[in-house]
């Protein structure tokens, strides 16, 4: 094979591969390669959720399979989304356990400084400790249970995603 042809080869496969994830108007697109045994594969459900990373949230997304895919399409990424809302749900509450934690920690720390006055630099100590613990809370409860929502709205974007069938290009 000469270089030509072998940057030719290349260059196809990049743009059947950029075609292949790309995310364009709320749809997803999966080809035989995702699918094995008749079941969606652990690669393929990554793939759809790496599309749907991109797509507007507003929007219904809708999910394109082989034909002879679709029968149990549904069932199959249900079952994969369902472990991962539980785990992230985990997640999410043991962020509001922290946080409260966090919270009670700081107020103790203020009260505590307050209360002891004839020493200063216990009382300094103790109001930086108390605002770190604060901040962390915040940033817990504002960033990382965000992001979490997040991905669990897309979960359930995917779930709830109108799924269309597409003739093998084989046939």
């Amino acid at each position: 094979m000469s270089k030509r042809q072998s940057f030719l080869k290349l260059k196809l496969e990049e743009t059947r591969l950029c075609i292949k994830y790309s995310s364009v108007d709320n749809t997803a697109v999966l080809y035989e390669d995702d699918f094995k045994d008749g079941k969606l594969t652990a690669a393929g459900y990554n793939n759809l959720k790496e599309q749907c990373k991109t797509t507007n949230n507003a929007a219904q997304v809708e999910i394109t399979v082989p034909e002879n895919y679709k029968e149990n399409f549904t069932e199959l990424v249900e079952s994969f989304a369902a472990k991962e809302i539980v785990f992230l749900n985990k997640k999410i509450r043991r962020i509001k356990y922290i946080v409260c934690s966090l919270m009670l920690v700081a107020i103790a720390a203020f009260i505590l400084g307050e209360l002891i006055v004839k020493a200063k630099i216990f009382n300094n100590l103790t109001v930086v400790a108390s605002w770190v613990f604060t901040w962390t809370a915040i940033e817990k409860w504002f960033f990382e249970k965000r992001d979490l929502q997040i991905e669990k709205y897309k979960l359930l974007q995917i779930v709830s995603a109108e799924v269309v069938a597409i003739r093998n290009e084989e046939s």
